[in-house]
């Protein structure tokens, strides 16, 4: 049975969503250092991967890893890869699906047409239920990769037009770096649209994300080759 994530379910003061993505991303392994990565403190970290241990969704990895670290790896258990697979959406029509999903391309060629934003969507891909036909499905699984806009020469100049494009949006200040990360975020909730049936994760995300025997996806936008290329080089990992 598939399990879901009820509204306003929080894990480590976060959405569950926003933790069941971390896990979704993982493949198997997680280390403290991937969350700071991503902006998350060491304390935020810390409390995170403690109540991941509490609910049992990892456990203290006991496999020899490629990758050396002074972090402690953790394993994905079976419990925790069926959190990561979790629906967060109350089940949806194929009819309502095929207009949400054509409301998102929309979305995608009006970000890219948006002289405002610092990114542009460059690849879309399609994956999940939504591929297998049913006529009712849990949400609608996409993937995108971003491409700056900003001609910049060194990080230094990066930095300062990210930071000056977020005290221009008067955003308040949520996470570590999140001025850095905001031009990136704006464009990603501009195109979900706080839609609950569209669960929008990165390329990346989709590239390294552990496959099933059903799995199948399709471009919507991009290089076709090029992700079909990249997928080949992670499964080879």
């Amino acid at each position: 049975m598939t399990m879901r994530i009820t509204p306003g379910q929080m894990i480590a003061g976060l959405p569950a969503i926003v933790v069941r993505d971390l896990l979704l991303q993982c493949d198997g392994g997680f280390r403290a250092d991937w969350l700071n990565d991503k902006g998350y403190s060491a304390k935020k970290a810390k409390a995170i991967i403690s109540e991941l241990l509490a609910l049992n969704y990892i456990e203290p990895s006991t496999e020899r890893h490629r990758e050396p670290s002074r972090y402690p790896w953790y394993s994905i258990t079976d419990l925790g890869h069926s959190f990561s697979n979790a629906l967060a959406a109350r089940p949806i029509t194929r009819a309502h699906a095929e207009k949400s999903l054509a409301e998102f391309m929309e979305r995608v060629a009006q970000a890219n047409q948006n002289p405002d934003f610092l990114y542009r969507v460059a690849e879309v891909v399609l994956y999940g239920s939504y591929l297998r036909g049913s006529e009712t499905l849990g949400d609608i699984d996409l993937a995108c990769r971003l491409e700056s806009k900003i001609k910049a020469e060194d990080g230094a100049s990066f930095t300062k037009t990210c930071k000056a494009h977020f005290i221009k949006s008067g955003r308040a200040w949520t996470r570590d770096m999140c001025d850095i990360f905001w031009p990136h975020d704006e464009v990603m909730l501009y195109l979900k649209n706080r839609k609950r049936s569209i669960s929008l994760h990165s390329i990346d995300d989709f590239l390294s994300m552990k496959k099933d025997d059903n799995f199948s996806y399709e471009v919507l936008l991009g290089d076709a080759k090029k992700i079909e290329s990249d997928l080949k080089k992670y499964a080879s990992e």
